[in-house]
């Protein structure tokens, strides 16, 4: 069991973090944009990263798994050790027995991680964003000057007080089109 439990190990930990990183560098570009474009601190950017990892997580810890079993069994057919298994008496059911201790530890992790981590993560993602767009929001916005941070709208500001939270002699012009609403 040991034997087999380190042959799935290294293989489904390589996939978890390989697979993670793909799909978190999809991430990477947007969030990469927030700290050079928005001046928004690397600290609030990476507390957003963390907060997209479980829901990533519950993707690739399956495909992770299946890899991890498609590789040890591979591995142990290729170097004739399930023959070796089976001459000194070990059944294919026992030796199928630390891949089914694999599959139900990864999938109960799995369910823990939808239910109970993805939903707080979820929340926790919207709420550090709102924090993060409330607080540069006018960071986009120049004194008299035409500015089209707002996907349709121009906005022209006469004044932004220096805490920059109150606007003054705003001019806000909506270019969308509205037969696509």
């Amino acid at each position: 069991d040991r034997y087999v439990a380190l042959e799935l190990g290294a293989p489904f930990a390589l996939g978890v973090g390989v697979l993670t990183f793909f799909l978190v560098i999809d991430q990477v570009y947007q969030l990469t944009d927030l700290v050079i474009a928005k001046q928004v601190p690397f600290q609030l950017v990476l507390s957003l990263l963390l907060f997209l990892l479980p829901p990533l997580l519950s993707l690739t810890l399956p495909v992770a798994l299946l890899l991890a079993v498609l590789i040890a069994c591979g591995r142990l057919s290729g170097d004739l050790e399930v023959a070796a298994l089976k001459a000194s008496g070990v059944g294919p059911l026992r030796l199928f027995r630390p891949f089914l201790v694999a599959g139900l530890l990864v999938s109960a992790l799995i369910g823990c991680l939808t239910l109970i981590v993805n939903p707080w993560a979820s929340g926790a993602f919207q709420k550090q964003l709102f924090k993060i767009l409330q607080s540069r929001a006018v960071t986009a916005i120049q004194e008299r000057a035409f500015s089209g941070a707002f996907a349709g709208i121009v906005l022209y500001v006469e004044e932004v007080s220096p805490s920059q939270v109150a606007l003054r002699g705003i001019l806000a012009s909506d270019e969308r089109n509205p037969g696509l609403s």
